[in-house]
């Protein structure tokens, strides 16, 4: 188990590993409450009123991707990552 805290939120994500005992094949399949392209709208809307990149470019980017792109555009700017981690939080998967 393990608990981490996104920095100028009141967000902390839980994340529960067990441990694989090969009875069940893996799928991959991650159940989300909403769909990606919904999820990811913060971080998008944030890239693109933050960043140079173009929207077709945003619009092929992952959850990672993203964030990776808006930490790299002032990564020293407490305020600019305290938004990027705002726009993380509303881009989590909400589970059941």
């Amino acid at each position: 188990m393990r608990y981490m805290w996104i920095p100028s939120t009141e967000t902390v994500v839980v994340v529960q590993c067990d441990p694989f005992d090969g009875t069940v094949p893996l799928t991959g399949d991650i159940p989300k409450s909403e769909p990606e392209g919904y999820r990811l709208a913060p971080l998008r809307s944030l890239a693109h009123a933050t960043t140079q990149v173009n929207s077709h470019q945003l619009q092929s980017m992952n959850f990672a991707q993203l964030r990776d792109c808006l930490l790299a555009e002032n990564p020293l700017d407490a305020q600019h990552v305290a938004r990027v981690n705002q726009a993380e939080v509303w881009s989590l998967p909400r589970y059941l």
